[in-house]
């Protein structure tokens, strides 16, 4: 089904009922994942059949590109303090964000199991890792307030590239079977 064939009313049931075969109840059982879908009419059919928002992959893109901006003026904050602590979080971040988008272009680019698979993994979730790092940079008594700042904005603004990453290695996987858990 493509075009305006559901909007038409004569279509409409059996558009819903093409929908509901697989399309709508996927998107029901994820109900944390992004939907991505190009055309309009399919973004409109999955709103008003599965009460979801779906986006165009161009603006998870968009988001990519928006968070990496806005870490970009994050990292700037801490340019007159780049000794120490801060500079070393920073670089490592700023590092492991390059190594995931040149694993992103790998998997894009191949198309591979083995360059997926491999996103897939350093993608995964990090959760007890960001949290030690924010609790040692709270507990950090020779940091001043503004840095602290940055670097706590800076660690929200990696996990959320590394969120947004996952999320389009995810839709790279091959439809059957391959998604690695969200």
């Amino acid at each position: 089904m493509a075009g305006s064939f559901g909007y038409e009313a004569s279509h409409y049931e059996v558009s819903m009922q093409m929908a509901e075969l697989s399309l709508l109840p996927a998107v029901r059982a994820q109900p944390d994942a992004i939907v991505v879908a190009d055309g309009t009419s399919c973004r409109h059919q999955i709103h008003d059949g599965a009460q979801r928002e779906a986006v165009h992959l161009n603006q998870l893109l968009a988001g990519l590109q928006d968070s990496l901006n806005e870490l970009a003026v994050e990292a700037g904050r801490i340019v007159g303090n780049r000794e120490g602590e801060p500079g070393v979080l920073v670089d490592g971040l700023v590092e492991s964000l390059h190594v995931l988008l040149l694993t992103l272009q790998d998997a894009v680019r191949s198309g591979g199991p083995d360059d997926l698979a491999v996103l897939q993994a350093l993608t995964g979730d990090r959760s007890e890792l960001m949290h030690s790092i924010r609790s040692r940079l709270l507990a950090a008594t020779t940091m001043d307030g503004a840095t602290r700042e940055a670097l706590l904005s800076a660690i929200s603004l990696f996990e959320r590239l590394v969120w947004l990453l996952r999320r389009y290695a995810l839709l790279l996987a091959p439809a059957a079977g391959a998604r690695a858990p969200a």
